[in-house]
């Protein structure tokens, strides 16, 4: 009997070892097969797409154009590039600068004509197109119209010029022996002697000098500028003989002849047009920076205020730092602004 009832369990447990196996060994349902109850579906929002903006490349964007000529000064043109360039990106306009123009070259883009120099017929090309605004700088006997501003008036500009190069030469002067180059054949020379000598007077009154020479200064001397390449010898010995230590040569007369001469003879200048080449006598230039007067009155041309003439400020460039000191500087720099407020009369009274 007991041994029929261990027979009986070892049977018993060995039936429970191959049920334990089977189960084991039996296929399982993959996770990802199993569908998914009505409560664990997902509810998300779909999701749109995004949409990026497309940009019309083909879009017509303002022009401001810088136009120059071949008698355009290069010292203006540096002061005018890089403000126009400026005032156009702040306005979200493009930039371009050409040596010409024509009306081919006014697109229907092209809003703002900036053009420098004395040999542009800008009141011609303005007439047919008097959509565009033109600025015009250093063209004399141009006059402001319906879409023309003018920068700077050639009778007034080189008056302060001469005033206030008189002015500097005087101011750096040892012992006040001052003189000018006039051209004879200008209607600017009258203008430019005098304003000159009030200049050098507004600095050292009688301007006598304490050693000789004792002559009488500011002293001028008149010379053709027919005569700038050969024949303006006898003018400038006869100011080297006066005593003149800085002298003054308006543009129109600074040919690299005279200047060389001029280096020889050991005298300082101060000229009104940067010269072609550095010079160790060349103690400065005073000119008018229109760059300036572009600036203030750029909105008002962009709103469609045109017609207006404005001046240009006076600066000190190419200024030998050897010649002309800070404090110098700083005097030419006070007197030149009083002379824009109207503070100083740069002529005679009558």
């Amino acid at each position: 009997m007991n041994a029929f009832n261990r027979w009986k369990n070892n049977f018993i447990l060995l039936g429970l070892i191959m049920l334990i196996m089977l189960a084991a060994c039996s296929p399982q349902t993959p996770e990802s097969t199993l569908e998914p109850t009505e409560t664990e579906v997902a509810t998300e929002a779909p999701v749109e797409p995004e949409v990026t903006p497309v940009v019309d490349e083909t879009a017509d964007v303002p022009t401001v154009l810088m136009v120059t000529g071949p008698r355009t000064d290069p010292s203006v043109a540096y002061l005018v590039q890089p403000v126009l360039r400026s005032l156009a990106a702040d306005s979200g306009m493009a930039f371009s600068q050409e040596e010409s123009i024509s009306q081919d070259q006014l697109t229907p883009d092209t809003r703002v004509v900036v053009a420098v120099g004395s040999d542009l017929d800008i009141p011609s090309l303005a007439a047919t197109a008097p959509e565009v605004v033109f600025v015009v700088i250093g063209q004399p006997g141009v006059t402001p119209t319906q879409n023309i501003t003018v920068i700077g008036d050639p009778v007034t500009d080189q008056r302060n010029q001469s005033f206030l190069a008189g002015y500097l030469a005087a101011l750096i002067s040892s012992d006040h022996k001052v003189g000018a180059l006039v051209p004879s054949d200008s209607d600017q020379g009258e203008v430019i002697a005098e304003a000159f000598i009030l200049g050098a007077e507004f600095y050292c009154g009688v301007c006598n000098p304490l050693y000789p020479p004792f002559n009488n200064f500011p002293q001028t001397e008149a010379l053709s500028s027919a005569n700038t390449q050969d024949g303006f010898q006898t003018a400038v010995d006869a100011l080297k003989l006066s005593g003149v230590e800085v002298l003054y040569i308006p543009g129109e007369l600074a040919s690299s002849e005279v200047l060389d001469y001029v280096d020889e003879q050991g005298m300082i200048v101060v000229g009104d047009i940067s010269p072609a080449m550095p010079y160790k006598n060349w103690a400065g230039t005073v000119k008018i920076n229109p760059a300036d007067a572009l600036s203030a009155i750029w909105q008002e041309l962009l709103t469609g205020t045109t017609g207006m003439q404005v001046s240009g400020t006076i600066t000190l460039m190419d200024r030998n730092a050897d010649l002309i000191s800070d404090g110098r500087l700083r005097l030419f720099e006070e007197t030149a602004a009083d002379l824009e407020a109207g503070l100083i009369l740069p002529e005679r009274m009558p």
